[in-house]
């Protein structure tokens, strides 16, 4: 069975993220069960017309047990 490219893809950001020392692990919530998901997230910062601000995408969700 082949790795889908979606998934080379979020692997890859991955990598680079904690590479660059831009990856966090932050707790959620999964919007469909309502149960607390661990995440590791890319963190950007973002120049806005009023500053800038710090953005987190998720990339992968941490198993619990």
């Amino acid at each position: 069975m082949a790795i889908p490219e979606s998934a080379k893809r979020n692997f890859e950001a991955l990598r680079l993220a904690f590479a660059r020392n831009e990856a966090c692990l932050v707790e959620g919530v999964d919007k469909k069960t309502g149960d607390k998901v661990d995440l590791i997230c890319a963190v950007s910062q973002i120049a806005t017309e009023r500053g800038s601000m710090i953005e987190f995408q998720p990339l992968a969700e941490m198993s619990r047990g």
